[in-house]
């Protein structure tokens, strides 16, 4: 075979077709990669112009440049839900639950993010609605846990209940790990949802359950129904359980228990187990209670004395005022103390004084949220949390 002299200008062109092929192929990578931040900054633009519309059409740009960004659409929506925006929430969430090019994974966490907006907007139907659909999916556990809440939002307790004994038989190694730290938490839910009922059936269920055997709650309504029947001496040793079990939680209800034991006819032995409580959990609401026992059982002199002491050991204002009340004959039996007019007129008028800083310092508060009521309340009116409240006053938690 001859060789001739233009075969030797085939390698040369073959090198320099190579070269443009490539350079053509970097500047498509370019083109591409400069359009992906023109719709980020586009849309970012559109944003900081307050045109909503425009920029949720620039950032789907973005989805379907790059289906990867679609994180950037949830975080769009998100933000426009922690700013209380859920009409524009709703929207982006829609349009990624509705892209079908898009990975069915996503579509569901798109779903599962439309449920959050329901909620934030209060469309409780609709949140369910979406929650339940997503049954059969990886998110799963997550629905059930929002399906939990909106029933305790709507007071529904047996679905509630249904609904935590649901979520609890999952199985551990399907939960993530900071919804195994959810176990506990939600099985103390399901006693407070029994106890919500405030039925005997229910309160058997609750006391059925190992967190429920032993829990305050329980047993403060096992008192409470067994005022209901009449059986004080049944109310008496629940309150006796409660107070081996959590002696804090007798204070906001003081007064009521030293009343069973008045009715089941053992004040005198009341009075000394309710100041062997105080002793162990000191509280200005058994000061207040034991005190007015005494007056009625040992009269004035000895229910002043007792009540001195327990201020001077352990100084509150809600005791200084249980105190001057005794002084001024201010209780509801209607013995005075037998001192001057004006003593009692000073005693009067520093009750006046004290009782708008009283009223400050008095209230219970919740420990998440700082939630503050007269009331004790098992649920926060607040954060909603359960058991969040302490049972002990304002002045006794800052001191």
């Amino acid at each position: 075979m001859e060789f001739e002299l233009w075969w030797l200008l085939i390698l040369p062109l073959l090198f320099a077709l190579g070269w443009f092929a490539a350079r053509a192929d970097l500047r498509q990578q370019s083109k591409e990669a400069r359009r992906l931040p023109d719709a980020y900054f586009r849309g970012l633009n559109h944003l900081l112009n307050e045109e909503s519309d425009r920029a949720i059409d620039a950032f789907v740009d973005v989805v379907r440049l790059d289906p990867e960004a679609a994180e950037l659409h949830f975080a769009l929506g998100n933000l426009f839900r922690r700013r209380g925006e859920t009409d524009r929430a709703i929207r982006v969430h829609e349009h990624l639950a509705g892209r079908m090019d898009l990975a069915e994974k996503v579509r569901d966490q798109a779903h599962y993010e439309l449920g959050q907006d329901y909620l934030k907007a209060g469309l409780l139907d609709r949140a369910e609605e979406v929650f339940t659909r997503l049954a059969p999916t990886a998110l799963a556990t997550r629905a059930v846990f929002c399906r939990l809440e909106i029933a305790q939002t709507e007071r529904d307790w047996p679905r509630a209940i249904a609904l935590g004994r649901e979520w609890l038989a999952i199985p551990i190694e399907r939960l993530e790990i900071a919804e195994r730290e959810q176990r506990q938490v939600v099985a103390q839910w399901i006693v407070h949802f029994y106890c919500e009922q405030a039925s005997e059936a229910a309160l058997l269920a609750a006391a059925a359950m190992p967190e429920g055997e032993r829990h305050p709650r329980v047993l403060q309504l096992t008192a409470e129904l067994a005022r209901q029947r009449g059986d004080f001496a049944a109310a008496v040793a629940a309150w006796m359980n409660l107070g081996e079990a959590a002696p804090i939680y007798l204070a906001p209800v003081a007064q009521q228990v030293l009343e069973d034991w008045r009715n089941a006819g053992r004040l005198d032995e009341g009075i000394l187990w309710l100041e062997d409580c105080h002793q162990r959990e000191p509280s200005s609401d058994f000061v207040q209670a034991i005190a007015r026992s005494k007056l009625v059982l040992e009269g004035l002199s000895a229910a002043q004395a007792w009540a001195t002491r327990a201020l001077t050991e352990r100084p509150s204002l809600q005791g200084l005022e249980s105190l001057l009340a005794l002084r001024e004959g201010a209780l509801p039996t209607g013995q005075t103390d037998a001192e001057s007019a004006s003593s009692a007129l000073s005693e009067t008028l520093i009750r006046q004084l004290l009782r708008p800083q009283l009223r400050r310092v008095a209230r219970y508060r919740c420990l998440q949220c700082g939630f503050e009521g007269r009331q004790f309340h098992w649920h926060c009116p607040g954060c909603h949390r359960w058991a969040s409240c302490s049972p002990r006053r304002i002045e006794e938690i800052q001191g």
